[in-house]
């Protein structure tokens, strides 16, 4: 830190680095602001520097702005926007770490007496932090004309001498200076309040921001008092001694009522919160804004933030607002416009007004001797509680009590991890071993295990209402759910779920007065892990009982036809024995029968069918059951039944079966080829692996900065909505070979959960309007696979590996690279658009015949895949369908039997199909496929 007050070059951004451009400060003068310069100087603040001697970026000169603060009837704060900021390196510049008064919720103080506090205050704190005079010329003011000795008129620059307010490192050199004066005045780290340290268990207790140093001490009356008010001697004499100039006006000796950084200090119920005077000031303001029809953006904007400050006092409270800070994020860029606040934020505003009265913590409180765990599992919620001495739970509450940590279902383990991968809450063990405990259990069924181990904890904190003697009490309450623990310990997730846990939690420590401490600990040491798996089945009991298919239920099996008869085991048992629910395994059983029931009658046995046989006869059943209305939802059990266990194929489905008139449904399998599949399987096995959507940019070399810096605030967008889990943003290597022949710039890859989750975010009002700024030429929807993890992009002017996904074939049958087309290859996979009738797909008139020519097209090329030569009445072969005929139609509806149905199939089979194709319809079938590739829809 000495270096870089003395060098800027320890803390300024290497000159690569550094932006293309630098937003000049805000500035805006009056006449008296030469006189104001002038007697800067003579103060020895300033130094007129000439204009070769200020910094400048890139050819622009460095200037620093400025504006001024009401501090109070007799002084105004001047705050400085340097032009440098913007040049520093962030991960050099030094943070103040300060105390945080929430932190003194684990300290314990006596019911009796009261709480006395001492203040000091440094005066122009920030101009007794001199500078090196390397910085000078980079912390320059705007001109000013003077007139030199010689008489000649010329402009001259103001430079700061001292750290000014607002420069970057000015907080983190002034707190560093004020943690000096702390051990020149040889003040106790033991009892020190540091957001690094664990807490002091009793007071007295000191602190330090900034410029102010403070202590409180605990006294039977203001006679006995006496330590803080040393320890703050000290601090002055310190201050002194490295030419300091303390503010006497500020100094507080064993005073009664004062205030420390903002929170109010009750001296005899020991509470800490803001003052009661400020809380109703804040109510008051609130009911007024709530009346009002509309209001302006920056005023809910900052009345929210101060219920936010208030909140600090009371995690809890953190949770009232799920709603407003989504709507104020959307709305950031309209602080000056009048607005109507939504209802919700309408209600969460309402709730955190009336719920202003309980936003504080008492030093008092007892600690209950109850510790209580809880966990959970897939098939039930345990809890475990045992009797502790209060000073190991004050213990282990003061070691537990650790900073926030980031909270979100999507990420892999639910929260956020340090830069070794570990958890950050690991800080102290609990000696189970040594504490008798008492369990209980109950099952629970939950969509995500964390949600599940978050209704563990509602569940032992509503228990607490139940006993009156822990009302008012602080409690300790170990869980190994490191999501859990960060969630519940900041008051609030940006989880949905889980911030409505967070809610519940807040409901009842309302009701109760409970402050809760969650320590984390690993799964092995938490006693409730055994009540919550008891209802977990075993190995034994998973195989035992189980109900097998009767002996006439055929299924599909692999690539053959095998009737389940007895006590065999297949992957069709274990798929509708052990994964679905009865009334499921109903639906399927029935499907599968109907399947069955219809490859017996036509003739067909699975096993002997080749691949293309399967996929058309599949398809022709599929159309010729909804041709008879007979519906959609037996036939979409049955195909789904088929991909679960043979998956071998992943089905689309096709736009076309919207439109009712047209065709109602048209399934088409297609290979899949490894894990480099571009198709989404709509019927997965198992959970399906994430969604990437690339995007490809083609950007004018003058636009390619803003661009860039458009694309990030889209980026930002993506990384607050749910289900997001990150972003991969390339750029075209202009040393690469063949750079000049690129047609794209930027490929962007994001990936998601799942694909609604990218569909919500991309149909929000924010998205449409920050992808409506990007000024490139893209493709209109971004290309989605289901598989991201088996590729490796590379940049964009490299050809990908895989060809079969990347490249497409012509009209004309040419094969042509998609990085190099004119027109490139859109998704083959559906992308969900939002309109007002759930069964009815919008498309623009003049793209109708190329749809219904697709249509068409599609089910020429379903028939012509299998089609099988058998002789016809005059001798020369035709092509059959492998469709029911007359005959297997009766026979299904068993109106003859076996040996009518062999005798009526060979009279149709001389005397010729209905369903036969001559030679004059084969021409007008390659007419159809070549229409159908020239009007392609999807093109």
């Amino acid at each position: 830190m000495a270096d870089q007050v003395i060098r800027p070059e320890k803390l300024l951004l290497p000159s690569k680095r550094r932006p293309r451009r630098v937003k000049r400060g805000y500035t805006w003068l009056a006449s008296s602001y030469p006189e104001l310069v002038r007697r800067n100087v003579r103060a020895g603040l300033h130094r007129l520097k000439k204009p070769h001697q200020v910094a400048r970026h890139r050819g622009v000169v460095c200037l620093a702005g400025a504006f001024a603060v009401r501090k109070d009837a007799n002084e105004d704060r001047v705050i400085t926007d340097p032009s440098v900021n913007q040049l520093l390196d962030p991960a050099k510049l030094p943070r103040p770490r300060f105390a945080y008064i929430p932190k003194m919720r684990t300290v314990a103080v006596p019911a009796g007496g009261i709480l006395v506090v001492s203040k000091r205050d440094a005066r122009h704190y920030f101009h007794r932090l001199q500078i090196g005079r390397r910085w000078r010329r980079w912390l320059c003011g705007p001109p000013i004309q003077t007139t030199s000795s010689t008489g000649q008129d010329g402009f001259r620059y103001p430079a700061s001498c001292s750290a000014p307010m607002g420069f970057g490192p000015s907080a983190g050199w002034a707190q560093g200076l004020t943690d000096v004066i702390a051990l020149d005045a040889q003040l106790p780290p033991e009892q020190r309040l540091h957001p690094d340290t664990v807490p002091p268990s009793t007071m007295p207790l000191w602190g330090s921001i900034v410029d102010d140093v403070w202590a409180i001490e605990h006294v039977g009356s203001q006679l006995d008092a006496g330590v803080g008010a040393s320890w703050m001697d000290a601090a002055e004499r310190a201050w002194v001694a490295r030419g300091v100039e303390p503010n006497s006006k500020k100094s507080i000796d064993n005073a009664m009522g004062e205030e420390i950084q903002g929170y109010y200090v009750d001296p005899l119920e020991h509470w800490v919160g803001v003052s009661l005077e400020k809380r109703r000031w804040l109510f008051q303001a609130t009911v007024w804004v709530l009346r009002q029809r509309r209001v302006m953006v920056a005023v809910v904007d900052r009345l929210i933030g101060k219920h936010g400050f208030v909140h600090s006092a009371r995690a809890i409270m953190r949770s009232i607002f799920a709603a407003s800070y989504s709507w104020l994020d959307s709305v950031r860029g309209r602080r000056r416009d009048l607005v109507e606040i939504p209802r919700k934020v309408w209600v969460e505003l309402a709730i955190s007004a009336l719920l202003l009265p309980f936003c504080s913590f008492n030093l008092s409180a007892e600690w209950s001797c109850r510790v209580e765990c809880t966990d959970a599992s897939m098939s039930g919620i345990g809890r475990a509680w045992g009797v502790v001495p209060r000073n190991v739970v004050q213990t282990i509450a003061r070691y537990a009590d650790h900073g926030r940590v980031y909270t979100n279902l999507s990420l892999p383990w639910s929260i956020g991890l340090t830069s070794e991968h570990k958890c950050p809450l690991r800080r102290v063990r609990i000696p189970v071993e040594r504490i008798k405990w008492f369990t209980a259990g109950a099952q629970w069924m939950s969509s995500h295990i964390t949600l599940g181990e978050a209704d563990a904890v509602t569940w032992a904190a509503a228990d607490r209402l139940r006993r009156p003697a822990d009302d008012g009490n602080r409690f300790v309450h170990p869980l190994d759910s490191a999501a859990c623990v960060g969630c519940f310990t900041k008051g609030r997730s940006s989880s949905r779920a889980l911030n409505q846990r967070c809610q519940r939690m807040c409901a009842i420590g309302v009701a109760g007065g409970h402050e809760v401490f969650y320590p984390w600990v690993p799964s092995k040491e938490n006693p409730a892990d055994e009540p919550s798996r008891r209802w977990e089945p075993t190995d034994e009991q998973a195989d035992e009982g189980q109900p097998e298919p009767s002996g006439e239920l055929l299924v599909i099996l692999g690539t053959g036809c095998m009737a389940c008869i007895g006590n065999g085991s297949s992957r069709i048992q274990a798929f509708l024995l052990k994964t679905l629910r009865p009334s499921t395994q109903t639906k399927y059983r029935q499907a599968l029968e109907h399947l069955n029931s219809d490859l017996r009658v036509a003739g067909f046995q699975w096993g002997s069918m080749n691949e293309e046989d399967q996929d058309v006869f599949l398809a022709e059943w599929v159309i010729e059951g909804f041709e008879a209305g007979k519906g959609r939802s037996e036939y979409g059990w049955a195909l789904s039944a088929v991909q679960k266990v043979n998956p071998r194929r992943a089905l689309i489905f096709s736009r076309a079966w919207a439109y009712e008139n047209v065709i109602y449904f048209i399934c088409i399998f297609v290979p899949v080829k490894g894990l480099t599949a571009s198709v989404y399987d709509i019927f997965p096995l198992s959970k399906p692996p994430p969604f990437a959507f690339l995007n490809l940019y083609k950007v004018k070399e003058e636009d390619k900065h803003q661009f860039e810096q458009d694309w990030k605030e889209v980026a930002k967008f993506n990384q607050r909505q749910e289900g997001y889990l990150f972003t991969k943003f390339l750029k075209a290597d202009p040393r690469a070979e063949g750079y000049e022949n690129r047609v794209y710039d930027y490929i962007d890859i994001v990936q998601w959960t799942t694909g609604d989750a990218q569909r919500r975010a991309s149909l929000r009002t924010v998205y449409q309007e920050l992808e409506a700024k990007l000024h490139a030429e893209r493709l209109p929807f971004p290309m989605m696979f289901s598989r991201a993890k088996a590729f490796s992009f590379r940049a964009a002017h490299a050809v990908p590996p895989e060809p079969g996904i990347w490249q497409r074939r012509s009209a004309r049958g040419a094969c042509c690279d998609a990085w190099e087309a004119a027109r490139p290859m859109k998704p083959f996979s559906y992308t969900p658009q939002p309109c007002s009738e759930p069964r009815t797909l919008r498309i623009h008139p003049k793209n109708m015949a190329r749809l219904l020519a697709r249509i068409l097209l599609a089910c020429v090329a379903l028939s012509c895949t299998s089609l099988t030569w058998v002789p016809s009445r005059g001798g020369s072969p035709s092509p059959r369908l492998p469709r029911l005929s007359v005959a297997r139609q009766a026979a299904r509806e068993k109106t003859l039997s076996p040996e009518e149905l062999e005798e009526q199939e060979e009279q149709e089979q001389a005397a010729g199909s209905p369903f036969r194709f001559r030679n004059e319809y084969l021409v007008a079938l390659l007419v159809l496929i070549v229409a159908g590739t020239v009007f392609n829809p999807f093109q």
